[in-house]
């Protein structure tokens, strides 16, 4: 799912319109007066505007989506042809032929392999059945081009719902779903922050809603959205645990053994008694509203556990973020426009400090804070963060050793962010020793994938999913894994496709005021987001391009 506001992709740049965009009006004195890291972040800027600036000059693009049977009539003159292949490559071609009789494309054009780096140009041949899908950039579109759909919108109703709220379209990162029992349902989304190769990370989410059948666990792995997946691992993490109690994950994925759930006795928000909402993970969330002047505006909930037990405890929390960060994310991608892939790959070239400071707007956002009242007052413990509106996770935030009695714990965290559907108090009784299971097998329409299965193995060769893709996930559980608590340990990073949509927005000049002064520019995108907010959930959903 969209995450901290940086993009991969692999359009043209465009150049600027005039009196946007140039370097004069980016910086001046502010870079003199910030300091080493901050000028790595005007770098980043200031190597996106110059690629952007240096762009090739498209002017008014189309891109379709084509169809194999379409490509004899697909327009050549002003125009490249883009194979995405299975693998997660590009081939553009700058000029080509379809060979009808050979089943393939042969042209003049350059490779980028599924981390977006470019090959030298040259000549290239790509057969058709392994290409996912191709695209059409052209300034025009022939009569015999009109059945085709439009690649990066959407399709039908989708479509529909996505131009009018264009910040509101479906997006998912790697997402997985199992069986509860009941009926399968979305247990997590992986990585939701590694928006790029640069931020590839390794992501813990609990199964704590899977149920196994004996020894065997099956997790379905879906692209559902117009995203590339590049996912080097998926093994589960299972982890013993003595009867009636708990093993819980924290912030940096250590496991810990825990007893003793307390629901909180008092729970005050703004709208006063929220306790029943937060008593219990049954999908009845505490929600409130992004603030109108300022989307960073923080609200405070106050909890009280009566009898709090003495010793080592923590706070858990099972929560997902809102579409605020979606919005954000999204108007990001917008204002980088068809310059996005060149911004996000000018991060391959910065020093890792200088490159965390991208984070700003996320950072401007934060987590939920945890917070204990002592004699002084107000502390903060600890924070969970999770990025990603589509599945809750549960976290642990570890307090101070304390005497027994009743425990004050504050939440505080930016308005209209956050979904909470559970908070407890539990003691902490020492950390778990987990066992790594990888998958075993792997099928792609109900047909064994050993090529998939060996990239989720071996580490190296990562697994590259496109939109729509489906694939089921089979795991050997260990002995008495039903008594056991089940992790999703996933490593990878996904790249988002910009949609058409988004283009007409685009000025660079937002872009670096966003990283740069994070906190007035979502002071400057709050009005325009409380336009959106009502109609945000039901058009996500529903522009969803796979199910």
């Amino acid at each position: 799912m969209p995450g901290p506001f940086l993009f991969a992709g692999g359009s043209k740049p465009l150049t600027p319109r005039p009196g946007r965009g140039t370097l004069p009006r980016m910086v001046s004195r502010p870079w003199a007066r910030r300091g080493p890291a901050a000028r790595g972040v005007i770098g980043i800027v200031l190597m996106g505007l110059l690629l952007h600036t240096l762009g090739c000059g498209v002017r008014g693009l189309k891109r379709v989506e084509v169809a194999p049977s379409q490509l004899a009539s697909a327009p050549k003159q002003n125009a490249t042809l883009k194979a995405h292949l299975r693998d997660g490559s590009v081939i553009v071609f700058d000029s080509w032929a379809f060979d009808e009789r050979a089943r393939a494309v042969r042209g003049d054009g350059r490779k980028l392999d599924p981390d977006r780096r470019n090959e030298a140009p040259g000549p290239h041949e790509v057969a058709l059945d392994s290409v996912a899908v191709f695209e059409s950039d052209a300034l025009t579109v022939p009569a015999a081009m009109a059945p085709v759909t439009m690649m990066i919108g959407l399709h039908g109703l989708a479509s529909a719902l996505c131009l009018s709220n264009t910040k509101a379209c479906f997006g998912s990162c790697p997402t997985f779903y199992a069986w509860d029992g009941e009926r399968p349902v979305l247990v997590a989304e992986a990585f939701s922050a590694s928006v790029a190769p640069a931020l590839e990370s390794t992501d813990l989410d609990a199964l704590d809603r899977v149920h196994a059948a004996q020894d065997r666990l099956e997790l379905t792995l879906t692209n559902e959205a117009f995203e590339t997946h590049v996912v080097r691992r998926a093994d589960l993490v299972v982890v013993p645990r003595p009867p009636g109690s708990r093993v819980l994950a924290d912030q940096e994925r250590g496991l810990w053994l825990a007893s003793g759930w307390l629901e909180p006795d008092q729970a005050l928000g703004d709208e006063g008694d929220c306790r029943d909402a937060l008593a219990r993970r049954d999908g009845i969330e505490r929600t409130s509203l992004a603030d109108s002047t300022d989307l960073a505006a923080r609200e405070t909930l106050e909890l009280r556990f009566e009898r709090a037990p003495v010793g080592e405890l923590g706070v858990v929390l099972v929560a997902r973020q809102s579409l605020l960060s979606t919005y954000v994310f999204y108007q990001a991608l917008a204002w980088m426009g068809r310059s996005a892939g060149s911004w996000l790959a000018s991060l391959e070239h910065v020093e890792i400090a200088s490159r965390g400071q991208t984070f700003g707007p996320a950072r401007a956002l934060g987590g939920i804070e945890v917070q204990v009242r002592d004699a002084a007052g107000w502390k903060t413990v600890g924070e969970y963060r999770e990025t990603g509106p589509l599945a809750s996770d549960t976290r642990v935030v570890r307090l101070p050793e304390r005497a027994q009695g009743a425990l004050d714990v504050r939440l505080r965290f930016t308005r209209g962010l956050w979904r909470l559907d559970q908070v407890g108090l539990v003691a902490v009784r020492g950390v778990a020793s987990p066992v790594r299971v990888p998958p075993d097998g792997v099928t792609r329409r109900g047909r064994p994938d050993a090529a998939a299965l060996a990239s989720l193995r071996d580490g190296v060769t990562p697994l590259v999913t496109l939109p729509g893709d489906t694939l089921s996930l089979v795991y050997q559980l260990p002995p008495a894994a039903e008594e056991a608590e089940i992790f999703l340990e996933s490593r990878g990073y996904y790249m988002e496709w910009m949609r058409d949509a988004w283009l007409a927005e685009e000025n660079p000049v937002r872009v670096a005021s966003l990283f740069l002064d994070p906190h007035a520019a979502l002071r400057d995108l709050a009005p325009a987001f409380k336009r959106v907010e009502p109609d945000m959930e039901a058009m996500f959903w529903g522009s969803r391009y796979a199910h």
